[in-house]
């Protein structure tokens, strides 16, 4: 009896050991990411004015996906936020791609578009509401797809309290970097 119980405990002690090193290494990956996505956040927030509103993505077992959330008092056209999401683009998979602390727990390497998402969601200053179009309302970045969205038009019975977006717009971000005259942009980060 002696013996199955320490057995039973030698078990539950190594079964903790094990739990206990991998929540370790779940956690270091989420904060290195965490951190170097603040750095990004403080970047943004300094050069463009925007608000940081957090970091989610696919993050059990490893970093297989990134959603990056902003929110801004600017109003933007079409033709002025799309260079923005491709510098932003280009900035955040340059960054992940070469943070050698982060590289061992990214899912694939090179981190790519189609594992990177942003958010670029635009308030009314005055009013804290949707921006009246065509000044665009919110531009969703999701697997090296850019969709810009406006607020609901005003021929459709303009309701400024409502949340509801209408698609403008969507392009790759290849088509973008295109069409903001990038040479070269290197969307995967590597030199």
């Amino acid at each position: 009896m002696n013996k199955l119980r320490s057995k039973c405990l030698c078990s539950v002690f190594v079964g903790f050991l094990g739990f206990a090193c991998c929540s370790a290494q779940v956690d270091d990956y989420d904060s290195l990411l965490g951190d170097m996505s603040a750095q990004f956040a403080k970047e943004v927030t300094a050069q463009y004015g925007f608000f940081y509103s957090g970091c989610c993505g696919e993050l059990i077992e490893d970093i297989k996906s990134v959603d990056l959330k902003f929110q801004s008092y600017s109003l933007y056209s079409i033709d002025e936020i799309r260079p923005l999401v491709v510098k932003l683009s280009e900035r955040y998979l340059f960054m992940i791609n070469h943070d050698e602390k982060i590289r061992p727990y990214l899912h694939t390497y090179p981190f790519t578009p189609k594992q990177f998402s942003l958010s670029l969601d635009f308030v009314d200053r005055n009013d804290g509401l949707c921006p009246e179009p065509p000044n665009i309302a919110l531009v969703l970045y999701v697997k090296g797809k850019i969709f810009y969205y406006i607020g609901q038009d005003k021929s459709r019975g303009w309701n400024p309290f409502s949340k509801y977006y209408v698609e403008f717009y969507a392009e790759t971000i290849e088509q973008a970097s295109e069409l903001v005259g990038y040479e070269k942009t290197n969307f995967n980060g590597n030199e």
